[in-house]
């Protein structure tokens, strides 16, 4: 596998390492000039040996991501080791346990890629919006990935939003339409029930049957029943 055939020559790490680091210096000063302009970029930046280990990062990644206190203490670690020390020390983190191997996903393509990648870092979510590609050395051996990501945490809680209020004001639409659809049964119940209860009455004043009277009462008591419970509730809302 390619994984053990680079593990068994560090020579390609080396490498990549030194041509991230092969930068002139500002003078009289003791860091690197690409490192020093890469830590002032916003977004996290990082490149990784073919074994998924960081060989370069910048201070944003560190501050945002992997939590730790320098650019040189993630050289050599995986993204494991800083979620396993997150989670030992009690924090709340979960980033990239749901996402696919994105890393694994471009050695094998061998051709860049944009994914998203989210989850809790220390009990905060954080969304990115991640770039990779293989990186390949002079001779054109994949000798590692290359990879940057910007922080979308606060778009992607927006757009979310947005949807949330679509969704309601869908609801409250969809609410309202069956109010009025329920409000014209009613009324054209109401309708046939005061047509009813007009042959009723009319049935009353002729009717000589016991039987045909009692039934006839029972359908004036319950529309009785029904008029003066709706008359307490209008009573009670006005109120």
């Amino acid at each position: 596998m390619a994984s053990k055939k680079f593990e068994s020559e560090p020579h390609h790490s080396k490498e990549l390492i030194d041509t991230l680091s092969d930068m002139t210096e500002f003078p009289n000063q003791e860091t690197p000039f690409f490192q020093l302009m890469i830590d002032n970029v916003p977004d996290l930046i990082w490149a990784k040996n073919i074994n998924d280990e960081f060989v370069f990062v910048n201070k944003a990644i560190c501050d945002s991501l992997l939590m730790c206190g320098s650019t040189d203490e993630a050289l050599g670690k995986n993204d494991a080791y800083f979620a396993t020390r997150e989670r030992e020390a009690g924090h709340n983190h979960t980033f990239g346990e749901i996402c696919v191997n994105s890393d694994q996903i471009i050695k094998d393509t061998k051709k860049p890629g944009r994914f998203i990648e989210e989850g809790f870092v220390r009990g905060k979510y954080l969304v990115l919006d991640v770039n990779k590609a293989p990186f390949f050395n002079r001779q054109g051996q994949m000798i590692g990935t290359v990879g940057c990501g910007r922080d979308i945490t606060d778009r992607k809680m927006k757009e979310k939003e947005k949807v949330d209020a679509i969704k309601f004001a869908s609801e409250q639409e969809k609410y309202t339409l069956l109010g009025q659809v329920a409000g014209k049964m009613a009324h054209d119940f109401n309708n046939i029930l005061g047509a009813i209860m007009g042959n009723a009455e009319i049935s009353l004043m002729d009717c000589q049957e016991s039987e045909t009277i009692k039934s006839l009462n029972v359908i004036r008591t319950n529309h009785s029943r029904k008029e003066s419970d709706s008359k307490s509730c209008r009573l009670c809302k006005g109120s």
